[in-house]
């Protein structure tokens, strides 16, 4: 307990860059606290002990306070803020796109009950994924965009959700991140690594987040339009199709500690999270 108190006492006196700007430093004297609990949005500034680091809320991601992690930001055509992270040579966003709005300015239909969902490949819609919480896994109501947005595959496939800068991953590129997660003590726990320390249902179960990807189990679109299995597996599109088979390969974190990679219906509706160009 004295080696806690000498710890926190020690951090008070300094400025903590918890938002990853050079320049912008979030003053934490005083609003310090030690917290072990599952609320997704705690008061920035949080601290608590994971069993192997210390971590502090910075207002989106649990950061380690003492790793040295670089983390940045982007901003959508919508005006929304996106945290990002660099993990070896690649910097990611560390939270699924939620644009409704193409990066040329069209908008993007939202889908609603009784619309066709697949729509031949050709009309692009989105929707929000599942936030109902129906295992109870957070303590309160989600906001309606906590897990980000559900894309069709005309929406994924039309080249222009990306932000500026910022591209669809491939395959290839999910697998350059795995297997710097191998390479750097955590092979066979790669999918752990990447999925939120807390949001997971039992049986799914939560990861380790040892790098602040923030990996959070949105789900996916059913075929015929259905937002599903939030809290249960994430599921997030690349750019690989396979024409002759309508499939998409999917990248998923579920109830292994690997990650795994689908081939999925093209008609199924999934997350992104972006990766810089």
């Amino acid at each position: 307990m004295k080696k806690l108190l000498l710890f926190v006492i020690s951090i008070a006196l300094f400025n903590l860059n918890l938002m990853g700007q050079d320049e912008e430093l979030l003053e934490v004297e005083s609003a310090i606290q030690i917290a072990q609990n599952i609320d997704p949005t705690p008061d920035p500034g949080t601290i608590r002990w994971t069993g192997s680091d210390f971590e502090g809320w910075n207002g989106v991601i649990w950061v380690s306070l003492t790793g040295n992690i670089k983390v940045g930001s982007v901003t959508d055509i919508d005006g929304n803020v996106y945290q990002t992270i660099t993990i070896g040579s690649q910097e990611w966003m560390i939270e699924n796109l939620k644009t409704t709005t193409f990066n040329d300015g069209e908008p993007i239909t939202e889908w609603v009950f009784g619309d066709d969902w697949w729509s031949g490949g050709t009309f692009p819609y989105y929707q929000w994924a599942d936030t109902d919480d129906l295992n109870n896994v957070y303590p309160d109501p989600l906001p309606f965009d906590f897990y980000g947005a559900l894309y069709n595959d005309a929406a994924i496939s039309s080249g222009k959700l990306a932000p500026a800068g910022w591209r669809i991953p491939t395959e290839q590129d999910f697998i350059a991140l795995e297997n710097y997660i191998a390479s750097n003590g955590q092979a066979g726990q790669e999918g752990n690594a990447l999925k939120s320390t807390s949001g997971w249902v039992s049986g799914s179960d939560n990861g380790t987040d040892i790098y602040g990807f923030n990996g959070l189990a949105n789900g996916y679109a059913s075929v015929f339009g259905t937002a599903t299995a939030g809290g249960i597996i994430s599921s997030w599109a690349t750019t690989d199709v396979d024409a002759a088979n309508q499939t998409r390969k999917v990248v998923q974190l579920f109830d292994q500690d690997t990650i795994l990679f689908s081939d999925d219906s093209v008609r199924l509706g999934f997350g992104i999270r972006c990766i810089k160009e």
